[in-house]
């Protein structure tokens, strides 16, 4: 089964009044969140939703989202993405926040409580806990909603060498004309076979969710705007400022200060 991932970032987090200063934000990637201890709430598509010590949070991509912490919280975060068709489905079709119960012990056996070593140390062993832990989150819902994702493999396999080259040169910004070309396709039916298989996301909201992916993992290395930018393949600094805004709702420069 194809459920594999790929952490974006990760970290821990002392959150207080200010987290999320407010911001309704928009990410292209989903998130586990561990509350260590205090209790803080998430407003998703305007419904509350709390969240409280001792659980494991799962908040779904690609839907309007603003955090709330009244008095303090110790969060650690994690955000990943897809790696394979079948966990695209998946997390295309969950719109809601997931929770399990995990003691203090859970964590430490699995090593959890090393969530903010993963990004720079993630070769190491202490890392196979933590992607034990969430590959078998991210199966106990595919368990859940196995049912409803559709049996579009014949019609993957059809566009799979578009995809493939959308994978390996989204940083190109390639058109439709040339993605649907990869698949022998007229760009108009490819864009619709394209929006099939994956629930209604369009090529170039696949092309973008990985490019502004990127552009938070680079941003969180400390890396310039500028830089970022041409990395990216954007010719334009402001231009990919407005993007990445559009994307995640605050500005690169906030970002780097924008707990998640």
């Amino acid at each position: 089964m194809g459920l594999h991932f790929k952490i974006l970032n990760a970290g821990r987090a002392d959150c207080g009044p200010n987290w999320g200063n407010g911001i309704t934000f928009l990410v292209p990637y989903c998130r586990f969140y561990f509350i260590e201890n205090g209790m803080a709430s998430i407003y998703l598509a305007g419904k509350k939703f709390a969240l409280d010590a001792g659980n494991v949070y799962f908040i779904p991509r690609g839907i309007s989202t603003k955090n709330e912490c009244p008095v303090t919280a110790r969060i650690i975060w994690t955000h990943f993405s897809a790696n394979t068709y079948e966990l695209e489905q998946l997390l295309n079709e969950i719109k809601t926040i997931h929770h399990w119960s995990f003691s203090r012990r859970d964590m430490e056996n699995n090593n959890l409580l090393e969530m903010p070593d993963l990004v720079s140390g993630g070769g190491n062993p202490e890392a196979f806990g933590i992607y034990s832990i969430m590959y078998k989150l991210i199966l106990e819902l595919y368990k859940e909603y196995k049912n409803r994702i559709s049996d579009n493999n014949l019609t993957y396999m059809k566009i799979k060498k578009a995809i493939d080259f959308m994978d390996n040169n989204y940083l190109n910004h390639p058109d439709l004309k040339t993605v649907a070309a990869k698949a022998n396709m007229a760009p108009n039916y490819f864009h619709r076979i394209f929006k099939k298989v994956f629930s209604n996301m369009t090529p170039y909201k696949y092309m973008n969710n990985k490019i502004m992916s990127d552009a938070l993992s680079l941003i969180k290395s400390g890396r310039q705007v500028k830089e970022i930018a041409e990395m990216l393949g954007y010719n334009d600094v402001f231009y990919f400022s407005r993007s990445f805004k559009k994307a995640f709702g605050y500005s690169p420069s906030e970002s780097k200060t924008f707990k998640p």
